[in-house]
């Protein structure tokens, strides 16, 4: 049960660094191709 529950945050903690790191990369990639046009 105890493992489960490390997991599941592990995972989490996982996801949440790579959309922290991946979307700001992309919002600004679009913003920039956006403004390109």
């Amino acid at each position: 049960m105890v493992d489960y529950v490390v997991l599941t945050l592990l995972v989490q903690y996982k996801f949440a660094l790579y959309y922290t790191i991946t979307y700001p990369h992309l919002y600004y990639k679009h913003n920039f191709l956006e403004h390109k046009i």
